[in-house]
């Protein structure tokens, strides 16, 4: 697209290419929506770093020709990662490849075991403790013949604790602990819809929809933890959730940004005294900067504005009851005395290095509406 990169419409995230003087890439940068952070990767594609919202950064450094064999077995293999208070976790690779030792910030040491196949089969613990992956045993793959089927964890008292089924498609059909607890079955069906018997006995019935090549739960025909109230859901064509039902046929319905942001939602939308919600967000750092909630006749009741800093870390948050004159003109700032009507959060930050300051952007103090500050230890 005009020579940009450019995704999936479901995927907001941005991707632009560096290039040398003569056009050659050198690197891509990929902006997180989701995360809100910054990933930069390097000219073979290997991710270098990334910062995050409040500024702190990760770097990842790789092996090279020169690594120790011990360490790798060739260049590009991911040997350490640091983060922004310069805590180091160390990796070391077999000569298939296969991470096999991990020395994490505190010295602890993780070693990795594989089988033939090449799966993960054993992790040892600092205290020497070792947790054991079991795959394609007979029992539990269903004649399957798909390779690398986990059936089977022991714990490190050497007790078989979790246990997976599958069927002869190598789809999963039931996992459980020990004894039969937490056992959860999944039926397969024609339709692409699946059938889940709970640990209660409860059977749900899932129904999909595939929107831009993405499965997506269009309905489930009873409540259920990972649902929450929801019992149908319809999606806008970037797959993007546009309307929800619950189970008592309330609907609400949604719209969103280019980035994918929820911008309205409109509950109770199909009955006489809808309730709409409409949220501006910071295009730069994704975050909110006014909530708005409106009556049926979309005359706002009240509102939260948010104040960030330059790193997009909140400085202040205003809730406001617009029937309140005072209150309604305010503009909200973390300084000076907010009026009746207004409850505020104010928020400070390190902003440079020094005594009680290790790293800028740590959270300092923060007040509330009762005005007490508190400060983090």
């Amino acid at each position: 697209m005009s020579g940009a990169w450019a995704g999936e419409p479901d995927i907001p995230d941005a991707l632009t290419e560096q290039t040398n003087t003569s056009g050659s890439p050198t690197g891509w940068t990929l902006q997180r929506v989701d995360t809100r952070s910054t990933e930069q990767y390097d000219a073979t594609g290997h991710l270098i770093s990334i910062q995050y919202q409040d500024g702190f950064t990760t770097t990842l450094t790789y092996s090279t020709t020169s690594t120790p064999a011990s360490v790798a077995p060739g260049p590009g293999y991911l040997i350490t990662v640091t983060d922004a208070s310069q805590r180091t976790i160390q990796l070391t690779y077999n000569s298939s490849g296969l991470i096999n030792h991990v020395t994490a910030p505190d010295g602890g040491s993780y070693s990795y075991g594989y089988n033939s196949a090449g799966d993960l089969a054993t992790v040892t613990y600092p205290d020497t403790s070792v947790l054991t992956y079991l795959y394609n045993e007979s029992a539990y793959s269903g004649g399957a013949t798909t390779p690398g089927l986990l059936t089977g964890i022991v714990d490190e008292n050497n007790v078989r604790y979790m246990s997976y089924s599958y069927n002869a498609a190598g789809q999963a059909t039931n996992n459980q602990l020990a004894g039969g607890v937490g056992s959860y079955t999944i039926g397969y069906n024609s339709d692409g819809s699946a059938d889940v018997l709970d640990p209660l006995g409860t059977s749900r019935h899932h129904a999909f929809a595939t929107f831009l090549g993405v499965p997506n739960v269009t309905s489930v025909n009873g409540t259920c933890e990972a649902c929450s109230s929801i019992s149908a859901w319809a999606y806008d064509f970037n797959g993007l959730v546009n309307q929800t039902t619950d189970y008592n046929g309330n609907v609400t319905t949604y719209q969103h940004d280019g980035d994918g942001m929820e911008t309205g939602r409109v509950e109770a939308s199909t009955s006489t005294t809808p309730r709409p919600i409409q949220t501006d967000w910071n295009d730069t750092f994704h975050v909110p900067t006014e909530r708005r909630w409106l009556n049926s006749s979309y005359g706002i009741i009240t509102k939260t504005d948010w104040v960030y800093n330059a790193r997009g870390q909140a400085l202040a948050q205003c809730a406001i009851d617009m029937s309140v004159a005072a209150a309604a003109s305010y503009a909200c700032a973390a300084t000076g005395t907010p009026p009746a009507g207004v409850r505020r959060w104010t928020y400070s930050y390190c902003d440079t290095v020094g005594s009680g300051c290790p790293l800028v952007g740590l959270l300092l103090s923060s007040t509330g509406p009762r005005t007490e500050p508190v400060k983090p230890s």
